[in-house]
């Protein structure tokens, strides 16, 4: 049977096609990180750009305290509104008037993660040597597990946003962060199409911000800082050397970090 009575316009559907286009959910600029990252600093800056809403760590909440929750570390009731898909909907459904910026663990997708999933962001990265990272996250954590330094899931992460775009996705480095941090702002800027605002790069110290609430204890250098802090990676030896949980999770770890080291975006 025939319906061709029933076809549109193609110059009506080109109309419809772009209005749906526009009504689109714009997508949220997100950077996926690993502990001990540099990424708090990178998300203070951003809340002092302020042409964002800024959301920090969101999915936390899905991975600890969700009734789907993959660890109960913190022995707290799961909550249904902690559901990953309820987590979304809320960044989607915050007011449009500004663009979005999430920072958060790729490990806390690790259940969610998809094809699907990923595409209502535009993912970043921000990566750091695990030989930096992983003894300042022992001080903080010293019972974490290989999952929670966030190295795997994030190199997996990767691998399937490069698939679905067929382009390698922005990576930068908290260590080239904090050596360079005027350039490799502007080069992510660049690289993500918003503007550089080289006056974000300082704030004021000790301000209380709702973005920081939730995990508080472990922002003490960026809440008392009022800048990117200077450069001083300097291996934690003893640490590294001398603990088995430390030292098992760097062979681990390190070789995640080597392939997406690679492809991070380096300035002169």
């Amino acid at each position: 049977m025939n319906n061709h009575n029933n076809l549109k316009n193609p110059n009506q559907e080109m109309h419809l096609m772009a209005s749906s286009q526009e009504k689109k959910t714009p997508l949220i600029l997100a950077l996926w990180a690993v502990p001990r990252s540099v990424s708090t600093a990178f998300t203070r800056m951003m809340i002092e750009r302020d042409d964002f809403y800024v959301f920090n760590s969101s999915f936390s909440v899905y991975y600890y305290f969700s009734k789907d929750r993959v660890f109960d570390r913190y022995g707290v009731k799961a909550d249904d509104s902690y559901d990953y898909q309820a987590v979304l909907s809320s960044l989607q459904n915050t007011s449009t008037a500004k663009p979005l910026f999430l920072k958060d663990m790729a490990y806390y997708v690790k259940q969610c993660m998809s094809k699907e999933f990923l595409s209502h962001f535009h993912n970043t990265f921000i990566i750091r040597d695990p030989i930096y990272a992983l003894p300042s996250l022992y001080k903080i954590m010293p019972d974490f597990t290989l999952e929670e330094t966030g190295y795997e899931q994030q190199y997996r992460m990767f691998q399937m946003v490069w698939e679905s775009t067929g382009n390698v996705p922005v990576i930068i480095d908290g260590s080239d962060l904090r050596a360079n941090p005027k350039a490799i702002v502007k080069a992510y800027c660049d690289a993500v199409d918003i503007p550089f605002i080289p006056q974000a790069l300082n704030w004021e110290s000790k301000k209380k911000l709702p973005q920081m609430e939730l995990w508080k204890d472990w922002y003490d250098n960026v809440i008392n800082s009022a800048s990117f802090l200077p450069s001083k990676e300097d291996k934690d030896d003893e640490t590294l050397l001398n603990n088995k949980i430390v030292e098992n999770a760097y062979k681990h770890c390190f070789p995640f970090y080597q392939k997406m080291c690679k492809y991070r975006i380096q300035v002169k």
